[in-house]
């Protein structure tokens, strides 16, 4: 009976089940945990319902991706000339989230309390761009900027100069691929029109993909787990200590975003264009990643020329 009810609803609570059955609760619980071998777990939360179009495109362009690195006579070499890059919001203030809250307590301490909600709260926007080797571009939105086309592309003109400086073996032949994802300022008529004027490669990225871009997947989580807790007191001291982190990060957790980003493409594939992040979905690597060339000096090198990259 126990069974019965709770594959017909699985999310009736042990007071639930022991209000129907009359069973205690310590009881349903062995027989729950015991003979049935179950368990709660939340739902996992995807970005948004994809329809059966959204799915295939998804599954067609990784599809198209891992054909095109396999592809390549050295698709660890094709990798390392990937330059991606994306936009995010960073806060004043980035509240814990409710796992990192909990606390200790005894018996005798009150619960403590924590605001939902914090006034006065300045946010400001972050574009990042990087490669394997790190850090190449990093800006920050004027208080009335907004992204559109044009400005999406004065950052563009900004990245190309910063290739220049920063990997001149990748500038010098234009051999550097362009990633980002479908933002309508990433892929509209005017901004293609100069990516195409300036011979820029670009990599297709699957829409409604977060999934799979390394700067949502990878870098800005980790950015915004670190800058968590923190209150700052102005938005220069949130931009100062952000690029800080940023650049403060090993070359392999840019080597390691790039990279996981083909093994993403592979889950994409392996799943039909479904979402499958806490799926544990296991995939064999396309191919050996090799170690990089990015010596201590150069990264040292590369962290200093950045910080002098204008806001």
């Amino acid at each position: 009976m126990v069974k019965d009810l709770v594959e017909g609803n699985r999310t009736l609570s042990l007071h639930n089940l022991s209000s129907i059955t009359g069973i205690s609760t310590h009881t349903l619980r062995q027989i729950i945990k015991k003979d049935l071998k179950l368990s709660r777990r939340t739902p996992k939360f995807m970005p948004k319902e994809l329809t059966p179009v959204q799915k295939w495109t998804r599954w067609a362009l990784a599809h198209d991706n891992i054909k095109l690195v396999s592809s390549q006579p050295n698709p660890d070499a094709f990798l390392r000339r990937i330059v991606t890059g994306d936009e995010t919001w960073l806060s004043t203030f980035e509240s814990d989230t409710k796992f990192n809250s909990l606390q200790w307590l005894s018996p005798q301490d009150k619960r403590p309390k924590k605001p939902l909600r914090i006034d006065g709260l300045k946010k400001v926007m972050m574009t990042l761009f990087f490669d394997c080797k790190g850090v190449i571009l990093i800006e920050f939105l004027g208080p009335r900027e907004t992204i559109d086309s044009p400005r999406y592309c004065e950052t563009l003109r900004k990245l190309k100069e910063a290739l220049r400086r920063k990997r001149p073996e990748l500038w010098q032949d234009r051999s550097f691929i362009l990633h980002h994802d479908n933002a309508s300022p990433h892929t509209s008529d005017f901004t293609m029109e100069r990516i195409n004027k300036w011979n820029i490669q670009v990599l297709e990225h699957p829409p409604n993909s977060p999934d799979m871009a390394p700067c949502d997947f990878s870098l800005f989580p980790k950015l915004k787990e670190r800058l968590r807790g923190i209150r700052f007191h102005n938005l220069q001291k949130l931009k100062d200590e952000a690029r800080d982190t940023l650049m403060s990060f090993p070359t392999s957790v840019f080597d390691d975003a790039i990279h996981e980003m083909v093994l993403r493409w592979q889950k994409c594939e392996a799943v039909n264009g479904e979402y499958f992040e806490g799926d544990g979905v296991q995939i064999d690597p396309l191919f050996e990643k090799t170690s990089g060339e990015t010596s201590d000096e150069e990264s040292e090198s590369s962290s200093a020329e950045s910080d002098s990259d204008p806001d």
